[in-house]
């Protein structure tokens, strides 16, 4: 998440600190709520709410744990555990 946040625009996200969806300040004080509305574009935003990271977050840490390099995953990736 730290290499996310450092380098945002490299992943495509405008917004690293508020939250797609919520209320308060960075919309993340309240959580989402059906009468809340959401940011318009989801793969711009790093946080879904303040729990919770959106779907294009959720995408790049599966695609590094499951191909990532020993910065991310010791011994071995998801990848090499399960053809080995």
């Amino acid at each position: 998440m730290q290499t996310i946040t450092q380098n945002a625009s490299t992943y495509g996200f405008n917004e690293v600190e508020a939250a797609c969806c919520g209320l308060g300040e960075l919309r993340a004080i309240v959580p989402c709520l059906p009468f809340v509305t959401q940011c318009s574009n989801r793969t711009d935003h790093m946080f879904w709410d303040l729990y919770h990271p959106t779907e294009a977050t959720t995408g790049i840490v599966v695609d590094t744990l499951f191909d990532g390099p020993s910065r991310y995953c010791v011994p071995i990736n998801v990848r090499q555990l399960v053809s080995g």
